[in-house]
């Protein structure tokens, strides 16, 4: 009778061990879990900026010795950045120089200037009435809740515009910034 009694002590432990060893196992992996699905949650509710958001800019030079430099960014954040060189002007060809992604903080803080700004109510066109030799021209097209403006600024400040193309290149790395005149 004492063998079997220590043959079910033995058991016991044994059935106790594992049960310990498959509850330290399994119930961080729920909890992890868990945790993924409330942070997922919590990133969707917290991000405003659209599910249709796309933009599209472009710095170029009027002058032919100049690069100019594309920019796309979608949705997801994102992004690829290319320029024109001189020698591929006559082609139109854009040579792909970085492919990166925004954090979507960093899309809300974008879309927050872009409303901020009242983009979407900008002019298409933004000129400087005097003829200057050389320059530039900065253009941006951006979709939003449904909304797409196209906004071109030739040779000008216009304070909302520099505002949003700023916002741009702080959440950009420094290596792919819209640069104009």
């Amino acid at each position: 009778i004492r063998g079997g009694i220590k043959n079910m002590k033995k058991k016991i432990i044994v059935v106790c061990i594992l049960m310990l060893m498959i509850a330290t196992s399994v119930l961080p992996a729920a909890e992890l879990m868990e945790n993924s699905k409330h942070n997922d949650f919590n990133e969707i509710k917290s991000s405003n900026y659209p599910d249709d958001f796309e933009l599209l800019a472009y710095s170029v030079s009027t002058d032919t010795w100049e690069t100019n430099y594309r920019l796309e960014i979608n949705n997801q954040g994102f992004s690829r950045y290319y320029c024109m060189y001189p020698e591929d002007r006559e082609q139109l060809e854009w040579t792909l120089l970085n492919e990166f992604s925004i954090p979507s903080n960093s899309m809300d803080e974008l879309w927050n200037e872009i409303l901020d700004n009242d983009f979407f109510n900008l002019d298409s066109l933004y000129e400087s009435p005097i003829s200057m030799l050389g320059g530039g021209y900065a253009k941006l097209t951006i979709t939003g809740d449904g909304q797409t403006n196209t906004v071109k600024c030739v040779n000008i400040v216009v304070p909302k515009f520099d505002s949003i193309v700023m916002k741009i290149n702080m959440i950009t790395p420094g290596d792919s910034n819209l640069i104009y005149n």
